[in-house]
């Protein structure tokens, strides 16, 4: 089986401290990504139009969960459909051990199973 993986930072590299993406001419970005394969390694660079503010489309990538729990305008957001398979990707992701799955296609989220966030900081 071929299996090709993309990768990519939406902040400066940790490691190499390059950046994720740059400004070229105003709404227009250039993205560099990496994509691997066992029968190679590539680097591209992709150049994208934002076709809405920056801090808008910036909301595209930020966390609902997050957003949520700061009580950043849920009340009046339109609900899409796919902010439930993107809420559970994050649920996942942040607290797998409080998700229960049931019969069929349901979770359960077990709050009493989320763990509390630490006081301190880690650092890289």
């Amino acid at each position: 089986m071929d299996v090709l993986a993309v990768s990519g930072y939406m902040q400066p590299d940790p490691y190499s401290a390059r950046a994720a993406w740059r400004r070229s001419p105003p709404g227009t970005y250039r993205v560099t990504v990496r994509l691997a394969s066992q029968r190679g390694d590539k680097r591209i660079t992709f150049t994208c139009d934002c076709m809405e503010p920056v801090e808008q489309a910036r909301l595209a990538f930020s966390p609902l969960l997050s957003r949520f729990s700061r009580a950043r305008g849920y009340e009046t957001r339109p609900v899409k459909i796919s902010d439930s398979g993107r809420i559970r990707n994050e649920l996942q992701t942040l607290c797998a051990e409080a998700l229960e799955f049931t019969d069929g296609n349901r979770i359960r989220l077990r709050f009493d199973r989320i763990p509390r966030r630490s006081s301190r900081r880690t650092s890289r």
